[in-house]
């Protein structure tokens, strides 16, 4: 990201081509939130395939993505 008076800008977070820069603030509403839909959703249908797969998922690969790729500088 390239400021107007062409400062360097430090960004916090990982990058994504689809959607741009997240910071880890937006990471944590989506684990959040995919959390609690999934969970939500499905307690009533299919509770021991989800808790194995979607939690797992959601963790492994939301935090792990965050974690390696924390910090973007771009000039």
């Amino acid at each position: 990201m390239r400021t107007l008076n062409g400062a360097k800008v430090l960004t916090v977070g990982y990058c994504n081509p689809a959607d741009g820069v997240k910071t880890i603030g937006d990471t944590m509403n989506v684990v959040t939130t995919t959390i609690g839909t999934v969970t939500g959703t499905t307690i009533g249908t299919v509770t021991g395939t989800t808790i194995g797969t979607a939690t797992g998922m959601t963790i492994g690969m939301v935090t792990g993505m965050t974690m390696e790729d924390t910090k973007i500088v771009e000039s």
